[in-house]
C-alpha cells in the first residue's frame, strides 16, 4: 500500500526584503508538482507557515476527492478546440487532472501526451464557466 499523500507534500517558508516579508510554498518530495503553489506578503514566519499549512490541507482534501472520483483520461477540449496538441510532438493531449480554482487563481488543467510523455499545465480560458 502506498504511503499517504500527506507524507509526500510539505510547506516551506522564506523571507525576502527589508523589513522581511514572508512567503509559503507547497513542495513535493518524490517529484515536481507541475505547478507552483505559494502565497506571500506575510509579516511573520508563523503567519506564512499557518497559511501554507491551511493551503496544503485544502490541496490534500481536493486530491483525495479527485482520487475517489478520477477524471477519465480522454481527449478533452480545454480552450474550445477538439483536442489540444502536444507542443513537442503534435500528438493529442489528454486531461489527467483538474486543479480547482482557488481564490484569485484560475482553474488549472494538467494535460499529458501519451506519445512522448510531455506534461503541460494550462489555465482555464477567460470567460469559461
Amino acid at each position: 500500500m502506498p504511503p499517504p499523500l500527506s507524507n509526500d507534500y510539505f510547506v516551506t517558508t522564506k523571507s525576502h526584503g527589508r523589513p522581511p516579508v514572508w512567503m509559503w510554498e507547497i513542495q513535493r518530495r518524490s517529484k515536481p508538482l507541475g505547478v507552483r503553489l505559494y502565497g506571500d506578503g506575510f509579516k511573520s514566519e508563523f503567519a506564512a507557515k499557518l497559511a501554507g499549512e491551511k493551503a496544503l490541507s485544502e490541496l490534500l482534501d481536493r486530491l483525495a476527492e479527485q482520487e475517489s472520483n478520477p477524471v477519465h483520461s480522454q481527449a478533452v477540449s480545454v480552450d474550445g478546440s477538439n483536442s489540444p496538441s502536444c507542443a513537442h510532438c503534435s500528438g493529442p493531449m489528454k486531461l489527467v487532472r483538474t486543479i480547482p480554482r482557488r481564490g484569485a487563481f484560475p482553474e488549472l488543467f494538467v494535460l499529458h501526451c501519451a506519445r512522448c510523455g510531455h506534461v503541460e499545465t494550462k489555465e482555464q480560458p477567460e470567460g469559461a464557466p
